[in-house]
């Protein structure tokens, strides 16, 4: 978040009247591949649409959106969510028994103040074993 803020002019920035906000993709599970597979799914659009790509690109994540890109190209669309690695997943979502949620969003919320509005959880829907 403070490299994308940092693109814009402090005076908008800092504006109180300018609204910075974000979505964190969420599901909450005891079994936390079941959880990751959900927000793999659930990211997946995204991961077909430019801009949110070089957005991850510009975060650190080139070498995932060049194999997401690739899979694309070659019409592997059905490849696109094994690129989304544990760490990018874990960057970029919440997931897992509620405790280990709580405690992120907790981590997150402490920092968010320098940079953005509270977010808004999205539940990334239910495992295939209905948690």
């Amino acid at each position: 978040m403070a490299e994308s803020l940092a693109a814009l002019p402090p005076a908008k920035r800092n504006d109180p009247n300018f609204f910075i906000g974000n979505m964190i993709p969420t599901c909450i599970s005891d079994d936390v591949e079941a959880a990751k597979a959900v927000n793999r799914r659930t990211l997946t659009n995204y991961g077909f649409l430019p801009n949110y790509r070089n957005y991850w690109k510009e975060a650190g994540y080139g070498e995932e959106m060049a194999a997401v890109e690739k899979a694309i190209a070659e019409n592997r669309r059905d490849d696109v969510p094994k690129y989304f690695t544990d760490k990018w997943l874990a960057d970029n979502t919440l997931f897992g028994p509620a405790a280990k949620v709580r405690e992120r969003v907790e981590a997150w919320q402490s920092r968010r103040s320098a940079y953005a509005d509270p977010g808004a959880i999205v539940s990334g829907g239910q495992s295939d074993e209905g948690d």
